[in-house]
């Protein structure tokens, strides 16, 4: 299988936020790489965006999201997400379940790993104050799973302070998403394996999954 199938059908700048969880992807150790599996697995995409020019393609909006965005192409190739109210509102209403209820996400209980009130990755999307600490504590396991440093600031500066504002903003959102799809589609598959054990890259895949459900 190869990796366009890791990330489902979701060609940069197409859609966002399309089919994330109907099929994910486990990487194995055995001489098939990839087994299709019905889990939120974190060696799967996280959806998909609306970023028209890394394609070349118009964006388009999924089945699931008409009628609750508008998509405004920029000059320069970049598009513009804007959410209806309603949309909006049910956002704003995902990211204050995840700021009171640390260890919930769609309310879902982590159980994985050490239990602690905080993990890693919220500290980094509140900027809590121990934000810096936690950023090392994620780059670590990152860095020993395979990722560039180049990557992991990039992950950093897309994902902190991402629960902070009251008013959610769906462009950042589409961004982290993208960037963890470019990780999924662009790994090697040793990378991914990895990966797909760390509990701050799982966390990180099902709190962006969260956020972009809870738009439809």
């Amino acid at each position: 299988m190869n990796k366009q199938k890791l990330a489902f059908k979701f060609g940069f700048a197409a859609v966002l936020f399309t089919s994330l969880l109907s099929t994910s992807i486990r990487v194995n150790a055995g001489p098939q790489p990839t087994t299709i599996i019905d889990s939120g697995d974190s060696s799967s995409s996280a959806g998909d965006n609306f970023s028209s020019a890394a394609s070349g393609r118009p964006p388009r909006v999924p089945p699931g999201l008409r009628g609750k965005v508008k998509i405004t192409t920029n000059p320069d190739g970049t598009v513009t997400i804007t959410l209806t109210p309603e949309a909006q509102a049910k956002l704003n209403q995902e990211i204050a379940t995840m700021r009171t209820n640390p260890r919930i996400i769609a309310g879902r209980q982590i159980t994985r790993g050490v239990r602690v009130e905080k993990t890693p990755i919220f500290r980094m999307m509140t900027t809590d104050g121990t934000e810096e600490a936690a950023k090392i504590e994620v780059a670590r396991g990152f860095q020993e799973a395979g990722l560039s440093s180049e990557i992991i600031d990039d992950v950093a500066s897309k994902i902190l302070a991402l629960l902070v504002a009251d008013n959610g903003d769906i462009n950042r959102i589409n961004a982290a998403i993208d960037l963890y799809n470019k990780i999924v589609l662009d790994s090697k598959l040793s990378v991914l394996r990895a990966l797909a054990q760390d509990d701050n890259f799982k966390e990180l895949r099902e709190r962006l999954v969260a956020l972009r459900n809870s738009t439809r």
